[in-house]
Formats: C-alpha cells, structure tokens, sequence
C-alpha cells in the first residue's frame, strides 16, 4: 500500500457544502471565466474527486486519474451516489 492509499482513509471527500479552501478555489475558477460546460475534462490526480464532481456536473465528460486506488475507489463511489 502507498502513502496515499493510507491517506484516503482520512481524506477529504466530496460535499455539496464546500470547506473555505475548496470553495474559493472554485470561485477562483468562475472568476477567471473558466467554463466546464459540455467540455470534456481530465482531472490528473484527482485524489477522492472533490473537485472532480463539481466540474462533473457541468463538463460533457470527466476523467479522473490518480496515483491511489483507494483514492479512485472513493471518487467511484461517491460519484455512484450522485449518479455521477
């Protein structure tokens, strides 16, 4: 197991309700005009997916790759739950 497969146990996930950080990253994003709509995208070490899913609900099509299987197995399964 990798350093980051042991991190997942403890990592942040994806919330509707962003923390402070994640949410002026995203307001960052907005502000600088970035559009995700019907784009497709691919996020490279996207860890549990936390930014992952929000550009999913507006891109054509997301592709997350990340260096930690448990990380990908909480995106997947995160992203199930939203019918994602």
């Amino acid at each position: 197991m990798n350093k980051w497969d042991e991190k997942a146990k403890n990592y942040s996930r994806y919330s509707s309700c962003n923390n402070t950080f994640e949410a002026n990253v995203l307001k960052t994003i907005k502000n600088l005009g970035i559009d995700f709509a019907n784009k497709n995208i691919i996020d490279i070490g996207c860890g549990t997916g936390v930014y992952t899913l929000h550009v999913a609900r507006f891109a054509k099509k997301v592709i997350g790759i990340d260096y930690s299987i448990n990380m990908l197995e909480i995106l997947n399964e995160d992203s199930k739950k939203l019918g994602i």
